[in-house]
């Protein structure tokens, strides 16, 4: 189904009074025309149906919870709000589209109109955490992550290492860590286990804590060998500190066999060769990464740059920084 138009404001519901006094007229009139006994949640729902089509969303939903106030398990009305309630771009409209949506499942698990939505639904969190995500709106994002893990569809571990990365985007980095160190208590599999190590290893590092950082990648490597983010992680930190550079080179290189493509890995791989001075490999794996990067990343061209100041190439080294610094702006 496609849902309506995004409307960006909190939709305005009629006062509880006002729902019920309206509720009270519908079983009267009910009452008066001895109709049948779902005449009075049909009247109110028909109404819903007729002004979500006229996109008077607010009215609309009114309309959909009387007929919820006169019979709570309704699920056309179910159904209906939970629409409604998805125009607006309000997290608490969209906890309540949700709330809906699950107990009009429940009633008719065979709906696949019922089933649709609440796929919809569910992506439309994502979406909204993504756009949170790209602007940086942390509160925004904690927000629609506790939503999320509300839903019956999250698993508790991926729930949780939502959260860890939003709270890690926003620098709260002991909050994070803290997130993830609970998630590890509940995972269940070895890849889990590597992809929760080697997340608490990274927040870590960004506490400037190197020997925990590391403690947490062989303990993520031991569940996993092949955890590509690890290993990549890992050898460049050892390459950025100096030490262990064989076994970097080790780890960088199973990185770019996993992922040849990736230009952040190669980056790892040919500092690595930087750091062990074999000048002439890095910069060779260094042009395909800066290719797949499409020259966009400053660490990428500037790493380009100290490689052909190495080579005594000054001129083109000045270049590569320069373009670094033009890349940042």
């Amino acid at each position: 189904m496609q849902l309506y138009k995004v409307k960006n404001e909190k939709l305005k519901v009629k006062n509880s009074g006002a729902v019920k006094r309206q509720a009270v007229l519908y079983l009267i009139l009910s009452s008066f025309f001895t109709l049948h006994s779902s005449f009075a949640q049909v009247v109110p729902y028909s109404d819903g149906v007729r002004l979500a089509s006229e996109e008077r969303y607010a009215e609309a939903l009114a309309a959909f919870e009387t007929a919820l106030t006169i019979e709570p398990n309704h699920d056309p009305s179910l159904y209906g709000a939970a629409r409604v309630l998805a125009q607006s771009s309000d997290v608490s409209d969209l906890k309540k589209a949700l709330a809906y949506s699950l107990r009009a499942v429940g009633l008719d698990a065979g709906n696949s109109s019922y089933a649709e939505l609440r796929r919809n639904l569910l992506s439309l969190v994502d979406v909204r955490l993504g756009r949170a995500w790209r602007d940086k709106d942390i509160d925004t994002g904690l927000e629609l992550v506790a939503l999320k893990r509300l839903q019956p569809e999250t698993e508790p571990v991926e729930g949780a290492m939502m959260e860890m990365s939003v709270l890690q985007l926003g620098g709260r980095l002991r909050e994070a860590r803290k997130v993830a160190e609970g998630a590890l208590r509940l995972a269940a599999t070895d890849s889990l286990k590597s992809e929760l190590h080697g997340a608490i290893g990274s927040l870590w590092h960004e506490q400037g804590d190197d020997r925990r950082t590391f403690d947490h990648y062989d303990i993520a490597l031991k569940y996993n060998p092949s955890n590509v983010l690890v290993l990549n992680n890992y050898a460049y930190y050892l390459a950025v500190t100096g030490r262990e550079l064989d076994r970097a080179l080790g780890m960088a290189v199973r990185a770019t066999k996993h992922e040849p493509n990736n230009p952040t890995y190669l980056d790892t791989h040919a500092w690595v060769l930087y750091r062990l001075g074999d000048y002439e490999g890095a910069k060779e794996i260094m042009r395909r990464a800066l290719v797949l990067d499409g020259e966009r990343s400053p660490e990428l061209l500037r790493h380009y740059g100290d490689i052909l100041r190495a080579l005594g190439d000054e001129f083109m080294a000045e270049v590569y920084f320069r373009r670094a610094e033009t890349a940042e702006e």
